[in-house]
């Protein structure tokens, strides 16, 4: 039961999900503000990557039990969208400078 809690394959999940997560935090300047929750949106996205090239038989290599390349193709389309959005969002929150008359 708790075999899957222990596997390699999890422990490499979280590693590239975080390194995905931190490595697009720097490239789009989105600073350390909503890190922990973009890490999880990327390790969501890895589970759905891997899930979705499970179901589709996916010939593409595997590194131990993990379909690295869909699933990371997954977590970092997420996380370049979830960046995107928190840019947009904190560029609409900043008020346009008003005119001296």
């Amino acid at each position: 039961m708790i075999d899957w809690l222990l596997s390699p394959a999890l422990a490499l999940s979280l590693l590239l999900g975080l390194i995905y997560t931190l490595a697009v935090h720097l490239f789009m300047g989105l600073g350390v503000r909503h890190v922990v929750r973009h890490w999880l949106l990327s390790l969501v996205g890895m589970a759905v990557g891997s899930l979705l090239a499970a179901r589709s038989g996916s010939r593409l290599p595997l590194l131990g039990d993990v379909h690295v390349i869909e699933a990371s193709l997954a977590a970092i389309g997420l996380l370049v969208l979830a960046g995107l959005k928190a840019r947009v969002g904190a560029a609409s929150t900043v008020a346009p400078p008003q005119e001296r008359a």
